[in-house]
């Protein structure tokens, strides 16, 4: 059994312990501690100054590019698309301060933007796959150069395609069909005209930092990322087309169309002057057969292209209606078809 004088000395060897601790931090220690702690609240004080002085130093140099860009912009792209028509469809997420800012740099190279085709989420997501596909079989007979055995979104691809390089004007039915519905796959505004080029904005799609991500978000994504890079090649195929946006990650449609190496011209920074310059210079490159991918993301061949001056011969207005006599055809169902998953 432990007897009283070991509790004893355990509990004095305790007190000394402390009392020694005491002593040193009051006194030989004291000042030692305090400086090395002042010694690193005062290096992080300077650090934390340092950065806020390069943030600032970096800001103002950003802001004089940008002024810089804005005012080379009337040299790099004045007049390269003078009496050129061209169309902008706007993929959901777009930041509105781009879509202005793109249809402002191409009226500033002399085209006539004859409106916008804006993409509604129906269009890819999975909970509308039934109320696509029975919509799409119904839109076909609308949509002419739509061919048998055309899948979903080959066909919504193809009706797009007529609405924005037609104009709208001669396509009454297939444009009432695609934005008058309950779940409309589009809104436009403007587009009554034919247009020579189109420009499609794609949003900037950051990648998840979730540790456990939701699998359903993941596919969702990915179906649409896939649909809508399926849907600019398509574009690409019937005329001139500039796929603009962003280029960083995997789930973004310009960067998926530069991997894949799709004859379609693609610009990236469009948030800064030099992207929105670009695609003037890459419309212009598309209307004389050529291809360019331009910007400061992956896969861009130049950071700021060249001048370029479109010659294609504008193509004159389209004489008359060419939609399906409305009364003998079937509206498609304004509901949407019970939730249903991409296959």
């Amino acid at each position: 059994m432990v007897d009283f004088r070991y509790h004893l000395v355990s509990l004095i060897s305790v007190f000394f312990a402390l009392a020694i601790g005491i002593i040193l931090g009051a006194g030989p220690l004291q000042n030692s501690i305090g400086n090395v702690l002042q010694s690193q609240v005062s290096d992080l004080r300077t650090s934390n100054e340092e950065l806020k002085a390069n943030n600032a130093e970096l800001e103002e140099s950003m802001a004089l590019q940008e002024q810089a860009f804005d005012e080379v912009a009337p040299t790099l792209i004045g007049e390269t698309l003078t009496g050129q028509n061209v169309a902008i469809v706007v993929l959901p997420g777009v930041p509105d301060t781009e879509v202005t800012a793109t249809r402002a740099r191409l009226e500033e190279a002399g085209a006539t933007v004859t409106g916008l085709a804006e993409i509604n989420e129906t269009w890819t997501l999975a909970s509308q796959n039934s109320f696509r596909t029975t919509f799409a079989d119904q839109i076909s007979v609308y949509v002419p150069t739509a061919e048998d055995g055309a899948d979903t979104n080959q066909i919504l691809a193809l009706a797009l395609n007529s609405l924005v390089r037609d104009g709208v004007s001669v396509h009454d039915t297939l444009v009432g069909l695609m934005t008058g519905t309950d779940t409309p796959m589009m809104t436009v505004e403007g587009l009554a005209e034919a247009s020579t080029a189109v420009v499609v904005l794609a949003p900037n799609v950051e990648p998840s930092t979730d540790e456990t991500p939701d699998p359903d978000a993941e596919a969702q994504q990915q179906y649409t990322t896939t649909t809508y890079t399926a849907l600019v090649t398509e574009l690409g195929t019937r005329g001139a087309t500039v796929a603009a946006g962003a280029a960083d990650s995997d789930g973004d449609v310009v960067r998926t169309l530069r991997d894949s190496a799709t004859e379609v011209s693609t610009v990236d920074s469009i948030d800064l002057n030099i992207g929105q310059i670009n695609i003037p210079i890459a419309v212009a490159t598309e209307l004389n057969n050529g291809l360019v991918h331009l910007g400061l993301d992956a896969g861009a061949q130049r950071v700021l292209g060249e001048r370029t001056e479109a010659t294609a011969i504008i193509p004159g207005p389209i004489e008359g209606p060419v939609d399906t006599p409305e009364e003998d055809q079937e509206e498609p169902a304004d509901e949407p078809a019970p939730e249903d998953s991409e296959g």
